[in-house]
């Protein structure tokens, strides 16, 4: 698919079969209002791969934090340009996510919120 038109024709025939998770991808993204109307319609829920997608009606997302992600890289720039050698700096990843529930889609699916800590309710931003 390379359009959003092309997206509104698959997504009513799949809605029917799929379960469906959402990667980072542009033209999915984008769509997303498309699949998020046509999913919540059939009670199918959409896990997400990011934040922005849950903003836009997805359900769920567990996944990196990019502010912290980025705050760390910048204190490895800092030491760079102060003078560290790059190739004596560990390898660093993220160990920390963030969970993220669309109230709206959770209502909308029946779903009852889930008793966990550290999860952050957001509502739809794009409609």
């Amino acid at each position: 698919m390379t359009s959003t038109n092309e997206v509104n024709s698959a997504i009513g025939s799949l809605v029917k079969e799929i379960d469906v998770f959402i990667p980072t991808d542009q033209l999915v993204v984008s769509s997303m209002p498309i699949i998020v109307k046509n999913t919540l319609k059939e009670k199918v829920p959409i896990i997400a791969a990011e934040k922005g997608s849950v903003e836009a009606g997805a359900l769920a997302t567990v996944g990196i934090n990019y502010y912290k992600l980025g705050y760390e890289t910048g204190k490895m720039a800092v030491a760079v340009l102060k003078g560290e050698d790059i190739s004596k700096m560990p390898i660093k990843i993220s160990d920390e996510t963030d969970v993220y529930i669309n109230e709206e889609s959770l209502k909308k699916l029946n779903i009852k919120k889930p008793l966990m800590k550290n999860v952050k309710y957001i509502k739809t931003k794009v409609k």
